[in-house]
């Protein structure tokens, strides 16, 4: 099997030595990637930039000159919770809609990446939400779907090298980030947390302090939805972005959302194009970035990689996929 890995080091000390690492990189690689089942095929390599990424990530895909075919569809931020009040996920068709949405992806013999927030696990218990969707990770694990983690599904984070502690083949394919060649082009998944200042931490902080504020708010209304378009999490989280954007212009700086696009921008650029969600708000810049949106709250949306390398953002619409030609502020 003609496959490589690459494991990118995030937050490496300028002391390291760059051997050091790789021989720990290389052991970690060959007890993730089971050599059992990827034999002698496997090499690291490892970048140095102590500023590109904040954590350990990986790359696994085949020579360029035997790139897996098909399209690649992706999706972000669905926060699945565990059916109650505040899943997002269970509200309306959603569940029918994405279950037509994969059917789609089949059909065109399409690969799948989630760019995480998957999982509502700042607002519910994580084994309730697991056992609760077992019907879509199974789906998910059968077309061999990529799982990049967010910021609301971090609490898998630290799962990912550990074996035995979760055993459903869907988590096989779980990651920080990942990278793929098509078209000549390098493409980075990520969720987007990572350049917004507010969610980066693995330490609970304001973004998930307002979320579990949300969860209680939900609570009450005894469901996510104000009304067909507007979500409870958006008018409690609302005020506080508005305070955010009106701190950022008295100090000449952008909103909120066109902070973390720039934070993306002046992020070292290891990859042709970027795509990643959080934001919940789809859309392009260039041809450098796409963000696919969100399936929790009035559409949901998607990003379209085709097998030459462009992209494009649409909307998934009763079965539909309709272009959405947004373009993200920067």
């Amino acid at each position: 099997m003609d496959i490589k890995a690459e494991l990118l080091l995030r937050n490496m000390a300028a002391n390291t030595e760059p051997e050091s690492v790789k021989d720990t990189l290389s052991r970690c690689a060959a007890e993730w990637l089971d050599f059992d089942r990827h034999p002698l095929d496997l090499t690291v390599n490892v970048v140095t930039d102590a500023e590109l990424l904040a954590r350990a990530v990986r790359l696994i895909e085949t020579g360029a000159e035997k790139q897996p075919k098909g399209p690649v569809f992706v999706i972000s931020d669905l926060h699945m919770g565990d059916g109650g009040p505040r899943d997002n996920f269970a509200y309306a068709d959603r569940e029918r809609q994405l279950t037509a949405f994969l059917d789609f992806v089949v059909q065109r013999g399409g690969r799948l990446v989630i760019c995480g927030d998957l999982f509502e696990l700042w607002q519910s218990n994580i084994s309730k939400v697991l056992t609760h969707r077992k019907w879509l990770l199974d789906r998910l694990a059968k077309m061999q779907t990529t799982y990049v983690l967010g910021n609301h599904d971090s609490d898998l984070y630290h799962f990912m090298l550990q074996e035995g502690w979760l055993t459903h083949p869907f988590f096989q394919r779980m990651c920080g980030s990942c990278y793929l060649k098509m078209g000549g082009k390098t493409f980075h998944f990520i969720h987007g947390h990572e350049a917004d200042p507010y969610c980066a931490s693995d330490v609970p902080g304001l973004g998930r302090i307002t979320a579990i504020y949300s969860g209680l708010a939900e609570d009450r209304n005894g469901g996510p939805m104000l009304d067909k378009y507007n979500t409870v999490e958006q008018k409690v989280i609302g005020p506080m972005e508005r305070l955010v954007s009106i701190w950022n212009w008295l100090r000449r700086k952008p909103d909120r959302f066109t902070e973390i696009n720039r934070n993306l921008h002046d992020m070292p650029q290891v990859a042709d194009v970027v795509i990643c969600g959080h934001t919940h708000r789809p859309g392009r810049i260039g041809t450098w970035h796409y963000n696919p949106g969100t399936w929790a709250e009035h559409v949901n949306s998607f990003v379209f990689i085709h097998e030459d390398g462009t992209a494009g953002v649409f909307d998934w619409v009763n079965g539909w996929a309709v272009p959405n030609p947004t373009e993200l502020p920067i």
